[in-house]
């Protein structure tokens, strides 16, 4: 999954832009149908909890695939994965 979240509120994937709002530790993402999810913050990862894949997290900034699977694995998932 790859998503840019913006500073003023949107969001872009590499097909559609929507928007985006958080309050609490939800997440409410609009492309174009408001999807909510729970989020956490852990370190400088930022973790999307998905009711169907479990939790995805974002890395601050792109990474390449060969070093993807690494960089996950060296995480610590918050309580929100379990």
């Amino acid at each position: 999954m790859f998503l840019e979240f913006k500073d003023d509120g949107t969001v872009a994937s590499p097909d559609e832009t929507g928007t985006w709002v958080a309050s609490g530790n939800t997440l409410t993402i609009s492309m174009p149908d408001a999807t909510t999810y729970n989020f956490a913050v852990e370190g400088d990862v930022f973790w999307l909890g998905l009711e169907d894949e479990g939790c995805v997290p974002f890395s601050p900034e792109a990474i390449n695939e060969d070093d993807w699977d690494a960089w996950v694995s060296a995480q610590n998932t918050p309580s929100i994965c379990e």
